[in-house]
């Protein structure tokens, strides 16, 4: 759950593209402030908390969660809870045709 939440956000992130850039097509760039709010929104909405972070100029997001779940089975040997993290990475590019560019 807590991957599948950063790799959401992660998408939510690198779909806020740099529009002066985006409609001309010359280059594929997130407008940075969208991209990091739509991420904390996404992470906000699921309830877990986590960072977002931007690098390659603004191209690469990567997004870490992290959550406690309180166990069942593994109480009985004293272990109330485990704390699990995510992670997941999406990249911003311009492709023509199909191909990289």
């Amino acid at each position: 759950h807590a991957r599948d939440i950063a790799r959401q956000a992660a998408r939510a992130a690198g779909q806020q593209l740099e529009p002066s850039t985006a409609i001309h097509g010359t280059t594929a760039q997130t407008n940075t402030a969208q991209a990091v709010a739509a991420a904390r929104s996404y992470l906000a909405a699921s309830g877990l908390d986590g960072t977002v972070t931007l690098a390659a100029a603004g191209t690469t997001i990567r997004v870490t969660t992290t959550a406690t779940y309180q166990t069942r089975f593994l109480s009985i040997i004293g272990i109330g809870t485990l704390t699990v993290s995510g992670q997941s990475e999406a990249q911003v590019i311009r492709a023509v045709d199909g191909t990289r560019r």
